[in-house]
């Protein structure tokens, strides 16, 4: 569907894409299962997170689909690399490595 031309006015097929999309992030890195994904036509800001559920705001498919992977990672990033490092969590270390080593075997 990624290129495709879907009318947003059909909220359905794109939360439908987007569920998709999440199943194949969430199996390619093996992490953030615990995650859900909403479409909504607007919003305050593009894409955000909100607990454990990714909320995208955008006007077409395509769109959608970029906010979600950015959400996505940028979720990762933050509970891999960030939150650890700022509870001075003794296994930062390892939460670290555990997601370097997804990111190579991405590009492996």
């Amino acid at each position: 569907m990624a290129g495709e031309v879907v009318e947003l006015s059909d909220s359905a097929i794109v939360q439908q894409a987007l569920e998709r999309e999440l199943s194949r992030l969430q199996d390619l890195f093996e992490l953030g299962r615990d995650l859900k994904v909403v479409f909504s036509r607007s919003g305050e800001c593009r894409g955000e997170v909100r607990g454990r559920t990714v909320l995208v705001y955008a006007d077409s498919l395509e769109n959608a689909l970029h906010i979600l992977r950015h959400e996505f990672i940028e979720y990762i990033l933050m509970l891999y690399l960030v939150f650890p490092h700022l509870s001075r969590s003794e296994n930062a270390y390892e939460l670290r490595e555990l997601l370097v080593e997804k990111i190579v075997k991405l590009t492996g």
